[in-house]
């Protein structure tokens, strides 16, 4: 769980007596799972849970954003128009090798339905168990509510030690500060090898079985470039398919966040493992083709 080729710091956290949670995830079983976790082990430290939700009304954003936020209103934006032209007239590069890239990489995660069902098959029995452990009612908000004055006010008001995120867009410095501790986000990929989006497959795409990992890092603006505090690999089978495998790592990364929490908690001298600058690859939605 240490990556030993990086350079060990520590951290020094605030001392607390009252060092209480707030939960940020999506919606995804995997992630209803991170959040019942987490309140099976930590119980009444647990202050607020917030499930992000594109479905979700708008509640903070200013009526500015709200008017430049067409995508949610109108699919048939000005920016996807553009696209649409460049895709006309191919202008796009490389489309014919982007859309083999895509071919293989939707092979590995194989078709939604099967990933879906692989995550019904992994996370169901173990959500029932935990149905009964939550100590919070989680609360829907929208993706573009998290980034705003008001949302970092009310995270404020719970006055949380950590923030514990699985998912969601990137934060801005002024969420990750407004706990008094540490925000800590748990991210399905080997960093600072990958990091981003849709690492796992990536990984299995380059036969990098080796760097197949789950990282527990502090949150940074960055993608999944902040200090790391654990990382590890799952077990792998010859028969688990991609879906199976990303499950699997998003399951044994909970398990670390809940070990770095609890070290945290006992000492707030925490060991902590730098990531160099310019090292490794950022990947994102359209690197998939």
């Amino acid at each position: 769980m240490i990556p030993y080729e990086l350079e060990e710091t520590t951290l020094k956290l605030p001392d607390s007596d009252q060092c209480h949670i707030i939960i940020i995830t999506g919606k995804a079983k995997r992630h209803q799972r991170f959040a019942l976790r987490i309140q099976e082990e930590f119980g009444d430290l647990v202050k607020g849970w917030y499930e992000i939700d594109k479905n979700e009304a708008i509640k903070f954003a200013n009526e500015r954003d709200k008017k430049t936020n067409k995508f949610n209103e109108n699919p048939e934006s000005k920016l996807t128009r553009v696209i649409k032209v460049f895709r006309e007239v191919g202008i796009v590069r490389g489309a014919k090798k982007a859309f083999r890239k895509m071919q293989l990489l939707i092979f590995l995660r194989g078709m939604s339905s099967d990933f879906d069902i692989n995550q019904i098959n992994i996370f169901d029995g173990e959500l029932k168990r935990l149905e009964n452990r939550n100590v919070v009612d989680k609360q829907k908000i929208h993706p573009r509510d998290i980034n705003t004055l008001e949302f970092e006010n009310e995270l404020k008001s719970k006055k949380a030690y950590f923030l514990l995120t699985l998912g969601g867009p990137l934060y801005k410095d002024f969420i990750i500060s407004s706990v008094e501790g540490a925000a800590i986000n748990q991210h399905a990929g080997h960093s600072p090898d990958y990091k981003g989006g849709n690492t796992i497959d990536w990984a299995l795409y380059n036969r990098d079985l080796l760097k197949v990992s789950s990282t527990v890092h502090i949150t940074s603006t960055g993608a999944d470039d902040g200090p790391i505090l654990k990382r590890s690999n799952p077990t792998i089978f010859i028969s688990d398919s991609p879906a199976i495998i990303f499950n699997k790592v998003v399951a044994l990364g909970t398990e670390l966040m809940i070990d770095a929490v609890k070290e945290i908690i006992v000492d707030k001298n925490m060991k902590v493992y730098d990531q160099p600058k310019f090292v490794g690859n950022t990947f994102l939605s359209k690197d998939r083709g």
